[in-house]
């Protein structure tokens, strides 16, 4: 949802369906990232056991992609990265630490509406002025240190391959300090979140994203003719942005090769559609779609692969108008319509969004065998996306113990077993173009193939 500068932007309203539970995929894979987050907040906890804080909040972080500047508002793991190592460091503290951790302090800021930054000194003083809520309990306190860092991506010039580093810096008025920097690895769905678009050309240019050999047919289109600017870069599912009555394809952005770009809405109260179509007239294919960093299936805000999917048949058009929460045929089955919204509107609703401006469009195919399971970190846990859901609706009737007790159950924490066989389910539309009665659907061993952003904002 982003508007042109002073006009409008598509939002979806009614905002009370938050309250609906949301679902999962049959079989959850846990982020690299978050395995190691969970070890490093030991390191964290101990800093601030050592430097005497007790009050923590965590701020968004920095992203940088090679060769470009660092950066606030590269995709959603600017935001979500934040709340996964404010999870992290609950789950690590002791009640006899004393350390209590301040539950999403970049909302108490952005209420403010004074456009602070914590890269400005004189922001970062006025920050710590505020009073924020602490995650369990009723109590409110002042800070006495701020977390946030820097995720920078980097491509070797020789091999191509991809790294990351995370950084983790304490903010106080007129310091910064590193506490920790450690390397996670560069999964596909990390790099998804930074905003990253990947389109599957050919099985190397799959292997060279995800450092995994791609065993695939060639991709095959749909008998129609196809204009390779209505379908850059041979996608398997065609994209349609609706404002109203007007259909605008997504374009290459000349400004970052990694995205794309459809024009921003201009006029408020319009009707906002997507049609997806599966382009392969012989293989059904899945895809998951989000807007503002939501999942249009229960308001998912979870790693792309987490998230369920919408399962497309062959060579057939569909329309999704709005987030779908809840199961159809349940008493709390919603579809909540996008519309565009003015920008004065847009302003009081946009800190609810954990990826404003972003449409995210992953493609899947169903595999004979599933991919195995990576052993490269010690636990496994997503901490990520859930501390809106229904779980945690009320948190101050709870104390710490209890506070832990619902992320570990929420996050999947346990210690990496036995590989298990991955699966999923998913939505699947009716045979007519606009989905009006959904059905649950099977979709084994789903492997992302295609990951597009497209942006109906410019990033500032």
């Amino acid at each position: 949802m982003l508007v042109s500068r002073e006009s409008c932007r598509p939002l979806f309203l009614a905002w009370a369906c938050l309250c609906v539970a949301w679902t999962s995929p049959a079989f959850v894979r846990a982020d690299a990232l978050d395995g190691e987050l969970y070890v490093q907040a030991t390191q964290v906890v101990e800093f601030l056991r050592n430097k005497g804080y007790k009050n923590v909040g965590v701020l968004n972080f920095r992203t940088q992609l090679p060769g470009q500047a660092e950066s606030m508002v590269t995709g959603a793991l600017n935001v979500n990265l934040a709340e996964r190592l404010e999870n992290a460091l609950i789950l690590r503290v002791d009640a006899d630490d004393g350390i209590r951790v301040i539950h999403d302090a970049g909302s108490v800021i952005a209420a403010q509406k004074k456009h602070w930054s914590y890269l400005r000194p004189q922001d970062l003083n006025e920050m710590f002025k505020l009073t924020y809520p602490v995650a369990w309990g009723t109590e409110r306190v002042k800070p006495d240190v701020f977390l946030s860092g820097l995720a920078k991506l980097t491509v070797d010039p020789i091999t191509r391959k991809r790294s990351m580093e995370v950084k983790v810096q304490a903010l106080r008025p007129g310091s910064t300090a590193t506490i920790l920097t450690f390397s996670p690895k560069t999964e596909g769905s990390v790099l998804s979140d930074l905003g990253v678009s990947r389109r599957a050309r050919s099985p190397e240019a799959i292997a060279d994203f995800d450092d995994v050999e791609l065993k695939k047919k060639p991709i095959k289109l749909a008998v129609e003719e196809i204009n390779p600017s209505q379908n850059p870069g041979g996608s398997k599912v065609e994209l349609i942005v609706k404002y109203g009555n007007q259909e605008h394809r997504p374009v290459p952005d000349p400004q970052n090769s990694t995205r794309e770009k459809v024009p921003e809405p201009t006029v408020a109260g319009e009707r906002i559609t997507f049609l997806v179509k599966n382009l392969d007239p012989t293989e059904t294919v899945a895809i998951v779609l989000k807007v503002n960093g939501l999942n249009t299936l229960d308001l998912e805000q979870k790693a792309i692969d987490n998230c369920r999917l919408w399962v497309l048949k062959p060579g057939t058009q569909y329309q999704i108008s709005g987030y779908h929460v809840g199961e159809q045929g349940g008493p709390d089955f919603k579809v909540n319509e996008f519309k565009t919204v003015s920008g004065k509107d847009w302003e009081s609703l946009q800190t609810k969004f954990p990826a404003v401006g972003q449409i995210q469009l992953a493609v899947y195919v169903s595999q004979k065998e599933p991919d195995p399971t990576p052993l490269q970190y010690q636990y496994k846990v997503s901490l990520r996306g859930i501390s809106n859901s229904k779980a945690f609706v009320d948190r101050r009737s709870l104390d710490l113990a209890q506070l832990k007790l619902k992320i570990s159950r929420e996050s999947g924490l346990s210690r990496l077993a036995k590989p298990k066989p991955a699966g999923s389910s998913g939505i699947g539309f009716e045979d007519v173009p606009i989905n009006r009665r959904l059905e649950l659907k099977d979709f084994p061993n789903p492997r992302r193939i295609e990951d597009r952003m497209i942006f109906y904002v410019t990033p500032p």
